[in-house]
Order: structure tokens, then C-alpha cells, then sequence
């Protein structure tokens, strides 16, 4: 699956085994590479005398986190995600579990 957007263009190669026990403990793995997410960043930003929106300013946030993480390849950034039976979900290796704790637990679980 290839998905564009303006700057961005990510390509996504995934597979997913389901476990006897449910989808609670599925596990599976996804690679997903990013490219133009640099220039996403630099346009999504505020000019000079604007303010940004509580939502471009966590939009913003979160890209540039995201392009902190991902393995640099060719010309865009690289993303290995995995799934564990034991439900932690690692990116390039690293479990992130924790990350979307703090994060449910700072929203109530709710979604902006």
C-alpha cells in the first residue's frame, strides 16, 4: 500500500498472525518507510508572527519525534514495528508500550 499527501509519502509492507487466544495477543510486524517528513515539519510550522493552533503545534511535536526514531534509508526514514503476544509494540526495536501508557493515562484514553 503506497499513501501520498502533499510533501509526505510513506510506503507500508505489513503481515499479522492471530494468536488462539485473541486479538489481545496478536503479533505481527509492519515496515513502513517515510519520505518528505522533514518538509511536512518545516511547512506545518508557524511563520514568523503567527500562532499555532494547539493541534498543528502537537502535530508538529509528534512528526518531529517520529523523524527522530525512524532509521535513515535512501531518501526517507524507515519504521520496523512489531506487535508482541506479551503486548508491547517495540519500533526499530525499542518498546514504546510505555510511551502510549503516559500518553492514554495524561488523555483519559481520549483522542484529540
Amino acid at each position: 500500500m503506497t499513501l501520498r499527501h502533499l510533501l509526505v509519502r510513506s510506503a507500508l509492507v505489513a503481515s499479522l498472525a492471530l494468536g488462539l487466544a485473541g486479538p489481545a495477543q496478536a503479533q505481527g510486524a509492519a515496515t513502513v518507510t517515510i519520505t518528505g517528513l522533514e518538509q511536512a515539519v518545516e511547512a506545518l510550522r508557524p511563520r514568523q508572527g503567527q500562532q499555532a493552533s494547539r493541534t498543528q503545534a502537537d502535530l508538529v511535536t509528534a512528526l518531529s519525534i517520529l523523524a527522530l526514531v525512524g532509521k535513515q534509508e535512501g531518501g526517507g526514514r524507515t519504521y520496523r514495528l512489531e506487535t508482541t503476544a506479551d503486548g508491547k509494540l517495540l519500533v526499530n526495536g525499542a518498546d514504546v508500550s510505555p510511551l502510549i501508557r503516559m500518553y492514554e493515562t495524561q488523555t483519559g484514553g481520549q483522542r484529540r
